[in-house]
């Protein structure tokens, strides 16, 4: 399957992924709005995310799935089995571990997270939540090694499907609680459909597994953890792993500041913060996620073949199309921001101060966008060839940049400052990541770039301003839904449409982006 379509598919599914997402956030935007509960639920949530960032999708899968697809095209299946099965033991037990040493350090995990709220009932809330909250990270890292098997084998559908099912649980959830019910119980209901989520999106990858003669087989001798442990295929793995693993935890220990700042602000920041990030993390995936899904095993594949200029050119792509989408995409949540945000929150408990601030928050993340994007395309290109230790460097040199910018923006723009100081971290990792993929000669810019840049460029100028325009006929955010979501399909499609003609007259066709 050509790269394109492979991504294609899992854009399609990721998008699916997001509108239930989105319908997710609206349900509890609606029902909460933003206030202490939501904060104290967030935070909660944060904690269990965070170490599946940092654990799960993190670390592991980019420790993962690039030496799985070493040893799969080395020594073929069998030889992939075996990692397979040493693997899963390995994590099971240290997954049991975590989830205990969590449970038991919830209230010093809340401390760091955000020891800024202001009364002691809303802590102690926090704390209940995580202790409930944390072994959906076991959950989720069991669906990760299920996803990165899956992966390996070209398989990306059901991986790409599986967090609707976080999703669909997460509503049912919040349409069961009953009428008249107060917020502090109602939040509990968000609980259970975490955790009924995780199960669920474990559910659906093990029928394919299994269909694929891919299940793990579990040995829970410890003879047998022994053996799996000093496996060299572990070893190696190892080797990997930790060096990824402290790269991502500066970018968590990022996350653990901003939360800190976050909390230490005006009750409601953290869930504004949090409204804003779940509306730009639907391009972040659809194009980031979703090609970097599809190019980490041809990159590693390429790097096991030694085929240097496959790997440059497969590299080459994924920062055309990115480039291509994601700055109108950029363009057109800045400029879109606040009917954006009434289009998707305005409804229920949302009230129009929620509205103002989430989309001031919008704004500021969605001038880091093309930068978050491009992350998870050029991280990648790092870990495909199992350097692990440039983005870890570059990381941490981010985190030192983005930390000083708070200092100068946080005390200006409060919230809006914190999103910000964010959104110029993530462009100057992009860069940095760039340059040193140059500088190492493992990425050759292609001399075309010059005259695709004008050409992206040109068109996107006359998209931009084609919105500007549009705005005026903004009908408000206390006209009807209908009218709202209507004017935000009519302006996206005419502006989407005169973009497309601009690349058109500017000589760009979409053939010569997609042919890989």
């Amino acid at each position: 399957m050509k790269l394109w379509r492979s991504s294609l598919l899992v854009s399609a599914m990721t998008m699916l992924s997001r509108i239930t997402g989105f319908a997710r956030e609206v349900a509890i935007a609606s029902t909460f709005g933003a206030n202490q509960w939501t904060d104290a639920f967030n935070v909660a949530f944060r904690i269990p995310n965070m170490f599946r960032r940092l654990f799960a999708e993190g670390a592991f899968s980019q420790a993962f799935i690039p030496y799985l697809a070493s040893v799969k095209h080395q020594q073929g299946d069998e030889g992939a089995k075996q990692v397979i099965d040493h693997t899963a033991n390995l994590l099971l037990w240290c997954l049991i571990l975590l989830t205990v040493l969590g449970v038991v350090g919830a209230p010093l995990l809340v401390w760091l997270m955000a020891g800024g709220f202001a009364t002691t009932q809303q802590a102690d809330l926090t704390v209940e939540l995580t202790r409930w909250l944390f072994p959906y990270i076991a959950l989720l890292s069991l669906v990760a090694l299920s996803a990165g098997i899956l992966q390996t084998w070209r398989h990306f559908l059901i991986p790409a499907i599986t967090p609707v099912g976080l999703n669909v649980c997460m509503i049912i959830a919040i349409y069961s609680i009953p009428t008249h019910t107060d917020k502090s119980t109602g939040i509990w209901y968000l609980v259970a459909g975490v955790m009924a989520g995780g199960i669920c999106q474990l559910g659906l990858q093990i029928p394919i597994l299994t269909k694929m003669r891919l299940m793990p087989r579990w040995d829970y001798k410890l003879t047998q953890l022994k053996s799996a442990w000093q496996s060299p295929h572990t070893q190696k793995m190892l080797r990997l792993f930790f060096p990824a693993l402290l790269g991502l935890s500066v970018g968590q220990i990022s996350l653990i500041i901003n939360t800190q700042i976050a909390s230490h602000l005006v009750v409601g920041s953290i869930s504004w913060l949090n409204y804003a990030d779940r509306l730009l993390e639907l391009p972040v995936a659809l194009m980031g996620v979703a090609i970097a899904v599809v190019l980490t095993p041809e990159m590693s594949r390429a790097y096991a073949m030694n085929n240097t200029l496959k790997y440059s050119e497969t590299l080459d792509w994924g920062l055309r199309l990115i480039l291509l989408l994601g700055l109108p995409c950029s363009l057109a949540m800045v400029i879109l921001a606040k009917p954006l945000v009434s289009a998707v929150y305005f409804y229920g408990n949302f009230s129009a101060v929620d509205l103002h601030h989430t989309s001031q928050t919008l704004t500021a993340y969605a001038l880091g966008l093309l930068g978050a994007v491009s992350i998870k395309i050029l991280a990648q290109g790092f870990y495909s060839r199992q350097d692990v230790k440039t983005p870890m460097q570059v990381a941490i040199i981010t985190l030192v940049f983005t930390q000083l910018l708070n200092l100068i923006l946080v005390s200006q723009w409060s919230h809006v400052g914190l999103a910000l100081s964010i959104s110029l971290g993530w462009i100057f990792n992009a860069l940095a990541l760039v340059f040193m993929l140059v500088r190492h000669k493992s990425f050759v810019l292609q001399k075309f770039w010059g005259l695709y840049v004008l050409r992206i460029g040109g068109a996107n100028v006359l998209f931009a301003s084609s919105l500007i325009y549009a705005l005026q006929w903004f009908p408000g955010e206390y006209a009807s839904a209908w009218q709202r979501w209507g004017y935000l399909l009519g302006v996206g499609i005419a502006g989407l449409s005169l973009y497309a003609i601009s690349l058109w007259v500017l000589g760009l066709r979409l053939r010569e982006v997609l042919s890989k």
